[in-house]
């Protein structure tokens, strides 16, 4: 169980990783600073959002 759990954990970042990589080429196609700034804020917020849950998650008890 514990090791189904861990690789289930493990796809999130690195499917996030991906995605955004993805994304970010479609944001950045004529390389100018302002579509650099849209990815960092992009960035920012998502790492924002990921500490806000993060922050709110519960930890189990040990029974």
């Amino acid at each position: 169980m514990a090791g189904t759990s861990t690789a289930a954990l493990n796809l999130f970042p690195f499917a996030g990783g991906a995605i955004l990589i993805t994304i970010a080429g479609f944001i950045v196609t004529d390389k100018t600073l302002a579509q650099y700034q849209t990815v960092w804020l992009m960035a920012v917020a998502l790492m924002v959002i990921a500490c806000i849950c993060a922050f709110l998650s519960v930890e189990k008890e040990k029974a």
